[in-house]
């Protein structure tokens, strides 16, 4: 509590002091600025939002909150990470931290937002299919093991080659070579966005 008396004086006598008081409010805790690592992220990853420059003008102990809001919405997250369940791909993901002490809390400070990227997809394998075809058989690219973080529908590309030399696309193939040439299957996963 301040206080402070002002007494008047005309230059020959004090007059009626007067006396006013005013109790100090406590200053709430404050934080500089929030990130959110990765600045990079994608489908999978683990965020953690990092608050810093926390302070309190009268050396309090200060307590931080968290809250996530995925493309504007409370994601129900109050931890200082956030599992990729809770966000897709291309959502703008964005940490909110709180600052309070035990006489209140300060005001909120938000991250930079972070746009998650697409995962590009993978394959485990490719196989020719049958694998003792011969000259003129048609024979079949066959894929095993896609894999998409994002839950892309499977697409897959093809190029064969014989010899070294591109002679076509497509799931199929009809064979041209004879004994002894080399004939094989590239196969590339894409999920329209990335390969």
């Amino acid at each position: 509590v301040w206080e402070v008396t002002v007494t008047p004086n005309d230059g020959r006598a004090d007059g009626e002091p007067a006396t006013a008081s005013i109790t100090i409010s406590n200053a709430p805790p404050q934080v500089g600025s929030v990130t959110v690592s990765p600045a990079d992220a994608w489908e999978g990853d683990t965020l953690t939002c990092t608050a810093s420059d926390v302070s309190d003008w009268e050396g309090d102990a200060v307590t931080l909150s968290y809250a996530w809001f995925v493309d504007g919405a409370d994601a129900g997250v109050g931890a200082d990470t956030i599992e990729s369940t809770s966000f897709d791909r291309d959502q703008s993901v964005v940490c909110t931290v709180t600052p309070s002490d035990a006489t209140g809390a300060g005001i909120p400070v938000d991250s930079e937002p972070v746009v998650i990227r697409n995962t590009a997809p993978a394959l485990v394998a490719a196989t020719i299919e049958p694998a003792d075809a011969k000259h003129g058989d048609t024979v079949t690219c066959t894929t095993s093991g896609w894999a998409d973080t994002d839950g892309d529908a499977e697409a897959t590309t093809f190029a064969w080659t014989l010899n070294g030399t591109e002679v076509g696309t497509g799931a199929t193939h009809t064979i041209t070579g004879v004994h002894g040439d080399a004939l094989a299957c590239e196969a590339t996963p894409d999920d329209g966005t990335d390969t």
